[in-house]
């Protein structure tokens, strides 16, 4: 069945009663309510094949179509509905759906949106405590590009975050779907998230470094630099922050920070389980100026930004490597394998 807002195109009338319905019972498992013998044997018969892609994609008001009279039309999922019709009638009464939230993590949850101190956290955590979880698309939704990068900043306040995944009304696709882990699992020393990094702190790092990308080697006007933890704040905190200790971070620009986000978030060292400084500190996301594996993986990794004079050299080497049906970075693999044969 195609992955779709609105189903009312995808479904003939099949059927004479409201396909909602059989989605309410089958969901929720309240039999009880449905008082027409006749709908339940059609529900478990003839809809539940068709009601199933719906079911498990059902989340933030998916659309379905309801018969009303001789038309369907789309009917907003977005709490449980108790029917009280015969069949073929579409009358009902909504029954707000309950959110179930475990009180330890409310409480901090509340405490990190009471102390303001992080937006992208505060908003999430907001959807996130009215539905009981929240999706990359809602995160898009209320303003948030990165996901992933919105989700990292509730697990840094130290609320344990489960992922999982659905498909994606908007665009068919697999997408991340974010709920409350356990209680457990809170963090201790996390609470309220991470501290703020003083302006003088970016210059030391500066000075250190200089003003580039310490990932791709890119020299980059300070503004567009931020700081990072060369180990995920998830995993090490603020280490080496109180005693401006400037090894313990790094310089990236948006788009780096982006793509060591993203790594990290799928590393199996970011498990709650697993969360080891040390497998960190050989990562080459952490220092990739000397490191052993990449998220664990054996991997190596060289990233190239050429600028000024070099950009002539790019070219020159994208020629060459067109002439033998390369891309530039197959050339240097290919010339770095014929090198080290010969050495």
């Amino acid at each position: 069945m195609a992955a779709c807002k609105d189903f009312s195109g995808v479904f003939p009338r099949l059927y004479n009663f409201p396909l909602a319905t059989a989605l309410a019972i089958i969901s929720e498992h309240r039999i009880g309510r449905c008082r027409s013998t006749s709908i339940m044997t059609a529900t478990f018969t003839k809809v539940l094949p068709l009601c199933l892609p719906i079911i498990l994609s059902r989340s933030g008001g998916t659309r379905i179509p309801t018969h009303v009279g001789s038309q369907f039309k789309p009917l907003k999922i977005t709490s449980i509905f108790t029917f009280t019709g015969e069949v073929g009638s579409s009358r009902y009464v909504e029954d707000p759906m309950p959110v179930t939230i475990d009180p330890l993590i409310q409480a901090l949850a509340e405490k990190v949106i009471a102390d303001g101190a992080n937006r992208r956290a505060i908003a999430v955590l907001r959807v996130m405590l009215d539905r009981g979880r929240i999706s990359t698309d809602e995160i898009q939704e209320i303003g948030y590009n990165h996901p992933p990068r919105a989700i990292g900043d509730v697990r840094d306040a130290g609320i344990p975050i489960k992922t999982g995944s659905e498909t994606s009304a908007k665009t068919g696709r697999r997408m991340a779907v974010y709920t409350f882990g356990d209680p457990s699992d809170i963090q201790e020393g996390r609470v309220g998230g991470r501290s703020a990094l003083p302006k003088a702190f970016k210059q030391a790092l500066i000075k250190r470094y200089g003003s580039i990308d310490c990932i791709t080697g890119a020299r980059l006007d300070e503004r567009v630099l931020q700081i990072d933890h060369r180990i995920p704040y998830r995993i090490s905190g603020d280490v080496g922050l109180s005693d401006h200790d400037v090894e313990a971070y790094m310089l990236l620009d948006a788009s780096s920070q982006r793509a060591k986000s993203w790594s990290c978030e799928h590393c199996p060292n970011m498990q709650p389980t697993a969360r080891d400084a040390g497998t960190c500190a050989t990562c080459f996301w952490a220092y990739p100026e000397n490191y052993r594996h990449i998220a664990t993986s054996e991997m190596r990794r060289t990233e190239i930004a050429w600028q000024g004079s070099d950009v002539a050299v790019h070219d020159r080497l994208e020629e060459l490597a067109q002439r033998d049906g390369q891309t530039v970075s197959e050339f240097l693999k290919n010339t770095g394998r014929q090198i080290a044969r010969r050495s």
